[in-house]
C-alpha cells in the first residue's frame, strides 16, 4: 500500500506491478503501518488530525480515530494489540488499543508526553524499547514500554526522520534531514558511533538484513538519489540516481 498526496491510498498488487484499489483516507496521509496478522493498516493523515483504520480485506476504510495534533508516525506492537501514534503538532504520544477482543477496541487507552515535534517511532526487536525521532530537538529519545518511561535522550543531527535498526537491535541508524548524514546509535550504550555523511535531506531507510545493507531516499527537488550504506563498516557503497524528490522505499528480495 501506498500512501499519496491525493488523501488516497493505492493498493498495489505486487505480482503484476497493476493498482488494485485507491482508497480515499484523511487529508495528507502519511507512514502506513500492518498489523502483524495482515488485516488492517493503521495510517496517520497528518492535517485532518486522525488515523484511518484500513480493512486490507475489503479495501475500505473501517474506522476513522481522532488523534492530536498532526499525526505522522504509527508502530504497532509486535502482538498486534497496541499502536502508538506520535503527534507532532501537540508533542505527544498515543497509545491505541488494537485488539479486537478487548472491550476497548480502537479507543485511546493511555497517552504520555514527547517534547521537540515527535515524528518517526520504531520499537526494539524484542519490543521493550520504543525510539522516537524529535524533529525539533535534534534528539531521539528512548522509552521504556512497560511503563512508557523515558530512559535516554541521544542527541543526533539535525531533524532527524529516518529510523532504521540492525536485525539484532545493536544499532539504531537515524538519517538527518537538515545535517545531510546518518546517526550510528549504539543501543547498548544510547551513544553515537559513527557519523555518515550523505547526499541532501536524507529522508527513509530500507534494510537487506542478508546483505547488512541499507538503501536511504533523499527529498531532493532536482534529481533524486538513493544512497547505498555498508552496516558492517557505516560507509557509503555507492549512490543510485532516481527521480526528484524521493521520499518512501520498499525492497523485494529476489531469490
Amino acid at each position: 500500500m501506498s500512501p499519496c498526496a491525493s488523501d488516497s491510498v493505492s493498493v498495489i498488487n505486487t505480482l503484476s506491478n497493476t493498482v488494485m484499489a485507491t482508497i480515499p483516507v484523511g487529508n495528507e496521509p502519511i507512514y502506513p503501518a500492518i498489523t502483524p496478522d495482515g488485516t488492517r493498516v493503521y495510517l496517520a493523515n497528518a492535517q485532518s488530525n486522525d488515523l484511518s483504520v484500513i480493512d486490507t480485506g475489503t479495501n475500505t476504510v473501517s474506522a476513522t480515530l481522532a488523534m492530536g495534533t498532526e499525526p505522522l508516525g504509527v508502530a504497532i506492537t509486535a502482538d498486534g494489540k497496541k499502536a502508538y501514534v506520535s503527534n507532532f503538532g501537540s508533542n505527544e504520544i498515543k497509545i491505541i488499543d488494537t485488539d479486537p477482543a478487548s472491550g476497548t477496541f480502537h479507543t485511546v487507552i493511555g497517552t504520555f508526553p514527547v517534547s521537540g515535534g515527535p515524528s518517526g517511532l520504531l520499537f526494539s526487536p524484542d519490543g521493550t524499547r520504543l525510539y522516537v525521532d524529535r524533529d525539533s530537538a535534534n534528539a531521539v529519545a528512548v522509552y521504556n514500554t512497560a511503563n512508557n518511561s523515558l530512559l535516554a535522550t541521544i542527541p543526533v543531527g539535525t531533524q532527524p526522520m529516518g529510523l532504521m535498526l540492525t536485525p539484532d537491535g545493536s544499532r539504531l541508524y537515524v538519517a538527518n534531514y537538515g545535517s545531510d548524514n546518518v546517526s550510528v546509535i549504539n543501543t547498548a550504550t544510547n551513544s553515537v558511533i559513527a557519523t555518515i555523511p550523505t547526499a541532501p535531506k536524507p529522508q527513509v531507510m530500507a534494510l537487506v538484513p542478508e546483505s547488512l545493507t541499507i538503501y536511504l531516499t533523499h527529498d531532493t527537488i532536482a534529481v533524486g538519489t538513493i544512497t547505498v550504506i555498508d552496516v558492517a563498516s557505516n560507509t557509503v557503497k555507492t549512490t543510485i540516481p532516481t527521480g526528484a524528490s524521493s521520499s518512501g522505499i520498499a525492497l523485494r528480495m529476489v531469490r
